[in-house]
């Protein structure tokens, strides 16, 4: 499918798991519904996620004390313009509690922070997009012994 035909409606970023639903935007009967990814997303998708935020927080009257982590989105695109609910968890003393947005309207400009989603959406589907078609995934970890000088490391054949 090509970038530009890719038109992401759900994402869930779990612990282990990616979950997202996504149709072609050429062939609106080509859907694709809960599609799941076992495999760690790349840092940069999480990152994308987290870029709502701040978005979520005004939405709650938030503020920066209170700990929030974005899970995920929704969006639909019809004749009233685009929405977008965020979904997200807050966590407290209390516990943690699971706290999704109303469906924003990103078309309008009523609470100030329609433009913010819609650059967030841009780079989240991007993100998406690069981790289901391009396979951007999380990077391995590799561990160096890092007490071994590199006066110990045997010199190779290109060695000066």
């Amino acid at each position: 499918m090509k970038k530009e035909n890719f038109m992401l409606t759900t994402l869930k970023v779990l612990k282990n798991k990616v979950i997202m639903s996504y149709y072609n935007s050429t062939n609106p009967k080509e859907v694709f519904n809960n599609v799941e990814n076992k495999e760690k997303p790349h840092p940069d998708l999480k990152e994308s996620l987290l870029s709502l935020s701040e978005v979520y927080k005004k939405v709650f009257a938030f503020n920066e004390s209170h700990e929030v982590d974005i899970t995920g989105i929704n969006q639909t695109t019809g004749k009233g313009g685009t929405q977008v609910q965020i979904l997200g968890m807050l966590t407290s003393v209390q516990g943690v509690c699971s706290l999704n947005t109303k469906a924003i309207n990103t078309d309008n400009d009523i609470y100030g922070i329609e433009d913010d989603i819609n650059i967030a959406m841009e780079i989240i589907e991007e993100e998406v997009y690069k981790y289901k078609f391009l396979n951007k995934r999380q990077q391995l970890e590799m561990d160096f012994d890092e007490s071994q000088s590199e006066e110990e490391v045997p010199a190779g054949v290109d060695a000066e």
